[in-house]
């Protein structure tokens, strides 16, 4: 979807890391979209490094579903590069039919609609003090309210996509649904992270949002 907008190129990098980690050299944006709480492969020493150094170049950085939950260590990286962390202590996970109608002003939610998904999300985060925009609001079941943070919170609405703008200038996009492929069919869904994912990479956004059509076959002949 994403080379349907002109000049962008994406590579897609399975099992975690590249074989080749000259993909990163020339990177406007790097999206991750794996394992959380200590098991993302970028997260080792050397690989860390090389992440680094992109973004310190200026490549923006998106966070899809579970790999925003960062090791306890680790912490501070996760406000810095995104802005928001999945927290053991205060936040969420929980699984349930949600309908996601509540969207700030912001290039990123241009052309989203409101769409309903069978969702496992994170919420209840961690943010950073400055830098960050909420973007996608969901109101959780009480009973998915796990913690005491998280009850004291209720019934406000729970942050589950967002905008981060480091104060070095970084871009970032989090959101923290992706549980189910078949979400991907949902055009409001994709308009956000595809949208999500160009505004991270340094790109203007469309009035009408970015073009991200998918043939539905492709739900069933590509498989993570």
């Amino acid at each position: 979807m994403l080379e349907q907008t002109p000049g962008v190129h994406p590579i897609l990098v399975r099992d975690g890391w590249p074989k080749n980690e000259k993909v990163f050299d020339d990177a406007s944006a790097i999206v991750f979209f794996l394992t959380g709480d200590g098991k993302q492969a970028y997260l080792e020493p050397s690989k860390l490094k090389v992440i680094e150094n992109a973004v310190s170049k200026g490549a923006g950085l998106v966070h899809l579903h579970n790999c925003i939950e960062y090791p306890a260590d680790r912490k501070s990286l996760a406000l810095e590069w995104a802005g928001g962390v999945w927290e053991k202590s205060i936040s969420c996970r929980g699984h349930w039919v949600s309908t996601v109608d509540q969207f700030a002003k912001h290039p990123i939610t241009r052309g989203v609609t409101p769409f309903e998904v069978d969702e496992g999300w994170l919420f209840h985060m961690n943010f950073a003090a400055k830098g960050v925009t909420p973007l996608v609001m969901i109101n959780p079941p009480e009973k998915m309210r796990s913690t005491a943070s998280a009850k004291k919170n209720a019934p406000n609405p729970e942050t589950v996509g967002w905008a981060f703008e480091s104060s070095k200038g970084g871009r970032a996009f989090s959101y923290t649904g992706g549980h189910m492929q078949s979400n991907w069919g949902k055009d409001g869904l994709r308009q956000l992270v595809v949208n999500g994912m160009l505004w991270s990479a340094g790109l203007e956004i469309p009035e009408k949002g970015a073009p991200n059509k998918l043939d539905p076959a492709d739900l069933k002949k590509h498989r993570f």
